[in-house]
């Protein structure tokens, strides 16, 4: 029985259930590996290498996974995708995408694979890095610049640095080191903020004490504050602080 899978495509979908009409919750992108952990007629319950994120995929976009390719060692950050050839045809990588990386060359899923454009280590600061997601469309579930979610831009971001982050804010409101105050705050300390609740619900990264980009609406940049964010626009507070670690 088939148990492990790569993403072959630039991005793939995962959904709440096993359905088409079903919430999308997060996406693989190309390269990615994941473990099949149940099977349905028409869908595969997966759970992502990188992440460990767990969802439903349609069985139609399904590749099997060869043994060597399993720890992908290369992520791909030129913006916005790089354009690869692999034994299936022309595939637009986008940030965040996974390949090997040998001496003698790149390879995707075992088979060599060769890049219009020959992809280099990401020589731009994370800050500098994010502002080039700049009014990329929110989206639920999203790590593109197509459509991206709060916690998908700051585990994509982290990712072409070789760091690995969990899937949601209030996971990756456990990794790293705290920060007691915000007049600490250093760029690139992840910013967390709580609903009504006090549950986490929101992150971003922070651009200096004063200023954070982050996923709402679109990746935008705000004011940022003791209180939370300050969205200049409305006039008012939109998300209320939490909490803020240092990753890097």
């Amino acid at each position: 029985m088939i148990t492990k899978g790569i993403c072959h495509l630039t991005l793939i979908p995962i959904r709440a259930n096993p359905e088409s009409k079903s919430e999308m919750v997060t996406q693989l992108l190309f390269g990615e590996t994941y473990q099949v952990l149940e099977f349905s007629k028409d869908w595969y319950f997966i759970q992502n290498n990188a992440d460990n994120y767990k969802g439903w995929m349609s069985k139609n976009q399904f590749y099997p996974l060869i043994e060597n390719d399993l720890n992908a060692n290369f992520t791909l950050t030129h913006f916005p995708y790089s354009e690869i050839k692999t034994n299936n045809g022309l595939v637009r990588a986008i940030p965040g995408s996974k390949i090997h990386k040998q001496n003698d060359g790149y390879y995707f899923n075992g088979s060599p694979c060769h890049f219009e454009i020959e992809p280099t280590v990401n020589n731009l600061n994370i800050i500098d890095f994010a502002i080039q997601f700049l009014n990329s469309p929110y989206l639920w579930g999203g790590k593109s610049m197509m459509g991206i979610d709060c916690s998908g831009f700051t585990s994509v971001l982290f990712a072409c640095y070789g760091i690995q982050l969990y899937r949601d804010a209030s996971e990756q409101a456990i990794q790293g080191n705290p920060v007691d105050f915000i007049n600490e705050i250093k760029p690139a300390d992840l910013v967390f903020f709580a609903n009504s609740e006090d549950k986490i619900t929101h992150v971003g990264i922070a651009i200096n004490q004063d200023q954070i980009i982050h996923a709402s609406g679109c990746v935008r940049i705000d004011s940022l504050d003791s209180y939370g964010i300050f969205n200049a626009e409305t006039k008012t507070h939109t998300h209320t602080l939490k909490c803020i670690r240092r990753i890097i």
